[in-house]
């Protein structure tokens, strides 16, 4: 009995294991993208409703010095918006400014 126990337990762990596994292993990995700001000024720099997919005119900024463009994934949920903490943590070298 004590056997049968031991070798249930491992086949439980093995099981769990494995599904965890093919879980994680199917999860979408979302590319980063240019995403437009549409703020007319930093105000809200920060705030994924602010910003559009870029099309392209990413490269086209010019304006007044307010953020123009981000390079950063998508949201998880909204690909057509910018993940949060993507925006938070964007690094100087992925922000385009209006010059």
């Amino acid at each position: 009995m004590k056997r049968f126990s031991l070798l249930l337990s491992l086949a439980l762990v093995a099981v769990l294991s494995l599904s965890l596994f093919a879980f994680r292993s199917s999860e979408t990995v979302l590319q980063e993208q240019w995403f437009m700001y549409t703020g007319t000024d930093d105000s809200h720099i920060n705030d994924p409703d602010y910003y559009i997919p870029a099309t392209g005119d990413e490269q086209v900024c010019t304006g007044t010095g307010v953020r123009c463009a981000v390079f950063v994934q998508p949201d998880g949920n909204d690909p057509e918006q910018p993940d949060l903490e993507s925006l938070e943590e964007v690094e100087p070298a992925d922000i385009k400014r209006r010059l």
